[in-house]
């Protein structure tokens, strides 16, 4: 049946017809109905009722598309690999002033709630556009001053180094410590300059996750004023988490939660963050506006990313449905398991051994071979030609390379993901298991 005869039939039922979607690949988009004749399956023409019309793409994927990184297993720390339901829900366009999406905005700040086990009475989850670094700015640009007062930055990776870049950016008075206690009691006791802590819960560039809790009850302890934030960008719902310390909690919708990337936000203390607002300059980044009209209105000050939105809800009626935050983390650190157990097994070393980090089930750091023939960018890209992404060489932790076990990756994924380093290993001649004696 001709195209033609396709498009008279279709226009001749229009008024009974019900049509969902019309799909044509990227492929075709641009081309003439005549260059797509040949290379286009046959399709029928329903006389009522239409749901779906698809035009189906034959042409064969060229080696360039295969080696975009699609479909391909991402073994990263984020963006992380989400399930065909949450990308189906991005498929629907809705108006961002209708009910719809209105209820979809209070569902999540709802949830996000219960994820961090706290009330609408006391705390409120502020939506913002963008990454989590991008929250982390807008929160210290809302409630810190750019005089007098002084950040305290806790770093042992790459990610407490960028808060602290940030408050140079921000002209914010900081100091960076190390993740010692004993320091950041001294350092408290001794000056009254201090208005804010901040520290990464999961330290990403090495899998290190680091004692929030504890951090907080001695920020209090000394400061109860002093403002302690933590970065929860990569754990948020798969972690437990106690806010009774933390006054802001910074997170993402790409990472345990397994979204995808758009949309972060701050679980924040109601009072304290109206009692510390109006410290910025800026009007997007402001974050207590921000919460100020989703509570007014239930709507975003400036343009939402609808799309993101409606898969987000999806990934968090998953995360109930998985069990919230233990089912998650109880599937991370099955990942992990299997992950190290395997390594271990053909001599891959960790570099952070479990004893120190017991909860470092969301990335594992393992240590280069002493073996000359291992050359990480070989190593790296032979397991992306054989469809697995593992973390590129981009941590400030010299001859170590790191797996994530998050997102929608199960026992079976991180075992074929093993294999396949075993079969690589083999094509680089590198014979297993490795002699793992420490470098």
């Amino acid at each position: 049946m001709s195209l033609q005869t396709i498009k008279m039939a279709f226009l001749a039922n229009f008024s009974k017809v019900k049509v969902s979607r019309i799909i044509a690949p990227a492929s075709h988009r641009g081309k003439s109905v005549q260059q797509l004749k040949a290379k286009q399956k046959p399709i029928r023409a329903y006389s009522s009722d239409v749901k779906v019309l698809e035009v189906k793409n034959c042409v064969k994927t060229t080696n360039t598309e295969i080696k975009c990184g699609i479909d391909r297993k991402l073994f990263t720390p984020g963006p992380v690999m989400v399930s065909d339901r949450v990308k189906r829900a991005m498929l629907h366009d809705v108006g961002t002033r209708h009910a719809d999406f209105t209820y979809v905005i209070k569902f999540i700040r709802q949830a996000l709630l219960q994820v961090a086990n706290v009330t609408s009475d006391s705390h409120t989850a502020v939506l913002l556009n963008g990454s989590g670094t991008m929250a982390t700015e807008a929160m210290l640009q809302t409630v810190i001053p750019r005089k007098d007062k002084k950040m305290l930055v806790m770093v042992n990776g790459i990610y407490g180094q960028r808060i602290g870049q940030l408050c140079n950016k921000l002209n914010i008075n900081c100091d960076v410590i190390s993740h010692d206690l004993t320091l950041l009691e001294q350092r408290l006791s001794s000056a009254d300059d201090i208005i804010g802590v901040m520290a990464v819960q999961c330290e990403t560039s090495s899998g290190m996750i680091n004692p929030v809790e504890e951090i907080g009850s001695v920020v209090k302890g000394i400061s109860p004023d002093c403002l302690y934030f933590v970065d929860a960008v990569t754990s948020f719902g798969a972690i437990p988490v106690r806010m009774t310390n933390i006054d802001f909690l910074i997170s993402c919708a790409n990472k345990s939660l397994q979204s995808v990337p758009g949309i972060s936000f701050v679980v924040a203390d109601k009072e304290t963050l109206q009692k510390h607002r109006g410290k910025g300059s800026g009007m997007v980044l402001d974050v207590a506006d921000q919460c100020d009209e989703l509570d007014r209105t239930g709507q975003f000050r400036f343009t939402p990313p609808t799309h993101a939105m409606l898969a987000f809800k999806e990934a968090l009626l998953e995360h109930i449905k998985e069990g919230r935050v233990e089912g998650r983390a109880k599937r991370f650190r099955d990942n992990a398991s299997t992950l190290k157990s395997e390594m271990t097994k053909m001599g891959f070393r960790q570099l952070i051994d479990d004893e120190k980090n017991p909860n470092g089930y969301f990335v594992t750091s393992f240590v280069h071979p002493i073996n000359p023939l291992f050359v990480f960018e070989e190593f790296y890209q032979r397991l992306s030609d054989r469809g697995h992404v593992i973390c590129p060489d981009r941590s400030n932790l010299p001859n170590s390379f790191r797996i994530g076990c998050m997102g929608d990756l199960y026992p079976r994924d991180m075992q074929n993901l093993v294999d396949c380093i075993e079969v690589v290993c083999s094509d680089m001649g590198i014979n297993l298991p490795m002699d793992n004696r420490p470098l």
